[in-house]
């Protein structure tokens, strides 16, 4: 999950044109700024890696020559320096020292007496952010969308043909019973509702209770991924051992239905799904 949302779902975000200014550099402005400048950050930033971060304005506002700046962090904070024990949920109140030192700044500088330059030691930072890779062609926004149509086709259609037969009265038995429908329906499910949560799991923090170190929504996804491709399986063979009697137009629902799983496989450990 960690790889799936902040990496592969951000690439594919980027490509898709989703952020228009991914590629802005704000170094260039921030070395023209000589105003007096106070900078703050979370020790748990997730946003923003307030060492990096940090480092980056101090240089570029060395080199602009400017000397009235200040550099703080606040532990127990979320990013937006409300108080937090996690750096993720939100309580009521902001980080303690927060609003008395912006209004000591502010006071300082509207007297005409700004504080020179002062810098913080900034936290520790577990892993040095990296640029975005390129997508490869299999990974574009086009073969994301063609993959969740073919899902779609496969999964959707194989129960929707069943309706059809029923209603103009041509019901007939399964041809390998219930692993088909299980394919269907836990891979639908997937396809449909595993999308939207990549895009609100950003958004939905903190993510809930965690087992095995993982959020309850993750591991649900995970279950149906396995459900899906151990009933591929389970629906190719008994398509294989009973296919000199089924009919031709059950071989291609069928055979939509197994491809669909089989490509949903390759999609599930793209994202990280059939991983342990």
């Amino acid at each position: 999950m960690l790889t799936a949302i902040p990496v592969t779902l951000i690439r594919l975000a980027v490509s898709a044109n989703l952020f228009a200014e991914a590629d802005f550099d704000v170094v260039p402005s921030l070395q023209h700024l000589h105003q007096p400048v106070l900078a703050v950050w979370s020790t748990h930033d997730y946003d923003h890696p307030p060492q990096e971060a940090s480092h980056m304005l101090q240089q570029a506002l060395d080199r602009a020559g400017n000397t009235h700046y200040t550099i703080r962090f606040f532990a127990d904070s979320d990013p937006g320096l409300h108080l937090s024990t996690d750096s993720v949920s939100r309580l009521d109140g902001l980080a303690p020292g927060y609003a008395d030192l912006v209004a000591d700044f502010v006071g300082e500088v509207a007297a005409g007496r700004p504080s020179a330059r002062s810098v913080e030691s900034p936290p520790q930072q577990d892993r040095q952010s990296q640029a975005l890779a390129p997508l490869a062609w299999y990974e574009s926004p086009v073969a994301e969308l063609a993959a969740i149509i073919l899902f779609v086709l496969a999964f959707a259609g194989y129960p929707l043909v069943a309706v059809a037969r029923r209603i103009s009265g041509h019901r007939r038995a399964s041809a390998v019973g219930w692993p088909a429908r299980l394919v269907a329906a836990a891979g639908l499910i997937t396809t449909l509702v595993f999308p939207a949560y990549l895009f609100a799991a950003q958004v939905l923090l903190p993510p809930g209770p965690l087992i095995v170190g993982r959020p309850l929504p993750w591991l649900a996804f995970q279950a149906l991924s396995v459900t899906t491709v151990v009933s591929t399986v389970v629906t190719a063979l008994r398509w294989w051992r009973r296919s000199g009697t089924i009919k031709r137009g059950e071989q291609m629902r069928l055979g939509l239905l197994v491809v669909g799983g089989v490509m949903f496989g390759v999609w599930a450990v793209y994202w990280g799904l059939l991983l342990p």
